[in-house]
């Protein structure tokens, strides 16, 4: 099923159109299954990537993939009606980690509901990452504790905090980490959650928050460099470390 889309728009730029690779019967990547199998992948290039190279989308088995050494796994979670988790792929999060401490969240943050509410998906077509409060707060609020020595700066909505990194030749930065249930833990490069703003020497956190109960949604800004793996037979999620311009 196609369609045809005339005003089509991303968070910091344009964008060509969208691709459903949801789990619904009408996607695209559910309609190929039958050709491919029940998996699919993609390498997600930096946005500082030469732009003449493409991202990387694989329908069916990728075996260089599967066998990276760094290849990692999580459940894939869904509700126990039909609802919105028939359609999104939601992974179950424990905690979340900065500066490698696990931050004391309250698990009811994090729930999917049977009607479908809350929980945490995977979204390809969400530009950032998106965390239900009070998880937001608290993971922006130990970032604000962890970092010393660059100047707070304000003025980049809806981006916060962000620091004047001007002069500075090597910026360093609190580990940033996301605990899953299932014990799988997937830890992220420091351009992953830290985007810089250009022409200016600033660096925000590429992290937003929804209201409480909301979904939470890791975007593809955190998923660049990371080949991403949806193996709904095995009802999983993988992720590798990758420099995807060089796939």
């Amino acid at each position: 099923m196609f369609g045809c889309g005339h005003w089509n728009r991303g968070l910091f730029h344009g964008a060509a159109g969208l691709l459903g690779l949801g789990r619904g019967p009408l996607s695209f990547a559910s309609q190929l299954q039958s050709l491919y199998g029940h998996s699919f992948s993609y390498c997600l290039m930096d946005r500082n990537s030469n732009t003449s190279v493409s991202s990387k989308l694989v329908f069916g088995e990728d075996k260089e993939l599967l066998n990276h050494p760094d290849l990692n796994f999580t459940s894939f979670v869904g509700g126990g009606k039909e609802n919105s988790a028939d359609t999104f792929y939601y992974v179950q999060i424990k905690s979340v980690m900065v500066g490698g401490k696990v931050l004391e969240i309250p698990k009811e943050t994090w729930h999917l509901s049977e009607e479908g509410a809350g929980g945490t998906i995977i979204d390809s077509g969400t530009t950032l990452t998106y965390f239900a409060e009070p998880a937001y707060e608290i993971i922006k609020d130990a970032f604000m504790k962890e970092i010393k020595g660059y100047q707070l700066v304000e003025g980049f909505p809806p981006l916060k905090p962000c620091y004047n990194v001007s002069g500075i030749e090597k910026i360093e930065l609190p580990d940033f980490g996301i605990l899953f249930a299932d014990g799988a833990v997937w830890e992220f490069p420091v351009e992953n959650y830290f985007i810089q703003i250009e022409p200016v020497d600033v660096v925000c956190l590429a992290i937003l928050g929804t209201p409480r109960s909301s979904l939470s949604i890791i975007g593809n800004y955190q998923q660049q460099n990371f080949h991403i793996l949806y193996d709904m037979k095995e009802s999983r999620l993988g992720y590798a470390p990758m420099k995807c311009a060089d796939v």
